[in-house]
């Protein structure tokens, strides 16, 4: 191993101290971004499920609970869905959609702002920061719940008949 010495920009006047809160604050945004981006693959991922088992029982004759059962979990991956920014139209907020709700969309924003300047972060963005680390924990377990929610209903829909209907042997003769 060797010993490195990083110096700071000279024309860029920032205490030590301001460059070490920084530069810990873009980490910190980058480490939760990518949180959020994972919690965004894995429901991206099942959601694909539950739309293959809406095309799937489209024409058919579902139950009532059956119907009731796929579309609450529907409408609980839509909410998920919105605070990932997925499936929005591109616009404002980066590409992640701008409405506040969406909390890997802030994430990516704020990352960008603070990266982009060369000053310690302000209140403002770190009192976000706060506001936007303490959320997540309630999106990943609100994510986490609907995802589980699709083996059940994989299983209920299946054994119903909705997908993958019983097929009936052809008689002789």
């Amino acid at each position: 191993t060797i010993d490195l010495t990083v110096k700071g920009d000279p024309e860029i006047t920032i205490s030590d101290t301001d460059r070490r809160i920084w530069f810990d604050t873009a980490r910190e945004l980058h480490t939760l971004q990518e949180k959020a981006n994972d919690e965004a693959e894995m429901v991206q991922n099942a959601f694909a499920q539950v739309q293959t088992m809406q095309q799937q029982t489209r024409n058919a004759n579902l139950s009532g609970s059956a119907k009731q059962q796929l579309d609450g979990v529907v409408k609980e991956f839509e909410a998920v869905r919105r605070r990932l920014g997925l499936g929005q139209q591109q616009g404002g907020g980066g590409g992640f959609g701008g409405n506040t709700e969406n909390l890997r969309g802030r994430f990516g924003q704020m990352k960008g702002q603070v990266m982009a300047s060369t000053a310690v972060p302000t209140n403002t963005q770190m009192m976000q920061l706060r506001e936007m680390k303490a959320a997540l924990p309630g999106l990943i377990d609100q994510a986490n719940a609907v995802v589980a929610k699709v083996p059940a209903l994989v299983k209920d829909l299946v054994g119903n008949g909705a997908i993958f209907p019983v097929i009936k042997p052809v008689p002789k003769g």
